[in-house]
């Protein structure tokens, strides 16, 4: 099951053997989220630990960070766009981009999902700091080097199996260099 959402990711954790998690993954994010799940898992007479549990990211890998992360901003608009669409309620949105995020629901083209010149996703890059937010919570981005660091910082929180939806121009290099520079690392 996919959840999102406060509501979804209650009903996975009760009727759900696993769960693809789209609500992004800062520390204040996995928090909610693991509680949500617990939340339903226990009103069905089961444990967290039943749920086998996957964090889905927006990733690439570049030259350095912001080269990476613009990369990916149609996927950042995207995860905007989606997870964070209909009510803010229990998502955990910093105040100052729940504007700015509703534009973007205003202006999402569904027909143009994930691209980099959808009028949602210059939304992205008009509002200071909203691209640093969006790419924290729904992204690992970087150099090679940075994307190690931010997986192990994730596995310290607890992260252990992402669904990583290939980002970036070239989309074969991007798995060459995650096949052979990053995944070797956790071997």
């Amino acid at each position: 099951m996919i959840a999102e959402g406060p509501k979804t990711l209650r009903l996975a954790g009760e009727i759900a053997d696993g769960v693809i998690v789209g609500m992004g993954h800062t520390p204040e994010v996995i928090q909610a989220t693991l509680g949500y799940l617990r939340q339903g898992a226990e009103q069905a007479g089961r444990r967290l630990e039943d749920l086998d549990i996957w964090w889905q990211t927006r990733w690439n890998i570049a030259g350095d960070y912001d080269e990476a992360v613009e990369g990916i901003r149609g996927g950042l608009a995207a995860a905007a766009g989606h997870a964070l669409s209909r009510t803010f309620e229990g998502k955990i949105v910093p105040p100052q981009f729940e504007e700015p995020i509703r534009n973007i629901h205003k202006a999402y083209a569904y027909a143009e999902h994930g691209s980099p010149t959808a009028a949602h996703t210059m939304i992205v890059d008009e509002v200071p700091g909203l691209k640093g937010y969006l790419a924290e919570r729904f992204a690992i981005a970087g150099t090679v080097q940075q994307f190690i660091e931010r997986v192990e910082e994730l596995a310290a929180l607890g992260l252990t199996q992402f669904r990583l939806g290939v980002g970036g121009k070239d989309r074969n290099h991007q798995l060459r260099l995650l096949a052979e520079k990053v995944i070797p690392h956790f071997q």
